[in-house]
């Protein structure tokens, strides 16, 4: 009877401790639940996501490359194409690079048909939309875009002084936006500058900027 009356015991205990806290655990549950579901969803999505943007690429990829003759200009159709993947990119896939580097390639495109407008236009886009890597390379072209427009206060403030890969190439450009606004000592300053941070790959530009420097004005002359 004493066992009995214990079990009876346990029982309401139980039951009465499930009364104080057995909403709260069923809660934590469903939230550990929803939480772990919740997850894998996201991953597969992002997965999904990622796979669709590749296949769209690639199709961008193909349009770009389709013709036989290598070197030969894109032909309107497959350029008619490659817009229209790039737009989908930007649009359903904004946080991939494929849609950055997409928008790379429409940006080239457009400056081969002396297009500035939606050459600047897919710039900013991928300037805006890219991680640090690719938005320096983005901002790069923009700026180069800005020079041919003789925008050069606009060039000259897309510049990305930190860019260790890019410091070269943006101190180039620098020189050659400051010269323009004719500044010599600033532009002696940055050709000097990528002189001293140029790659030991890029043999043309080894040579090519010392020769900027030479053609400056002594100082003391600008």
């Amino acid at each position: 009877m004493a066992d009995h009356l214990t079990e009876e015991e346990q029982l309401e205990q139980f039951k009465n401790w499930w009364k104080a806290n057995g909403a709260s655990l069923a809660i934590a549950v469903l939230v550990g639940l929803i939480a772990y579901f919740g997850f894998q969803w996201w991953q597969n999505h992002q997965q999904q996501q990622a796979e669709q943007a590749s296949a769209l690429y690639s199709e961008l990829v193909e349009a770009i490359e389709a013709n036989p003759v290598s070197g030969a200009p894109v032909s309107d159709e497959n350029k008619q194409t490659a817009y229209y993947i790039t737009e989908q990119l930007q649009t359903s896939y904004a946080g991939s690079q494929y849609a950055v580097n997409a928008s790379l390639f429409a940006a080239k495109m457009a400056v081969d048909d002396k297009n500035v407008e939606a050459a600047e236009k897919a710039l900013q886009w991928a300037v805006d939309n890219s991680n640090d890597a690719l938005k320096g390379i983005a901002s790069l072209r923009l700026a180069r875009l800005y020079v041919s427009q003789e925008k050069y206060d606009d060039a000259l403030a897309l510049i990305d002084t930190k860019s260790e890969a890019l410091k070269s190439l943006n101190a180039e450009l620098r020189g050659d936006i400051l010269l323009a606004k004719n500044d010599v000592s600033g532009a002696r300053d940055a050709y000097q500058e990528a002189i001293d941070n140029v790659g030991e790959t890029a043999s043309f530009r080894r040579q090519l900027l010392p020769i900027k420097l030479a053609n400056l004005a002594p100082a003391g002359e600008s």
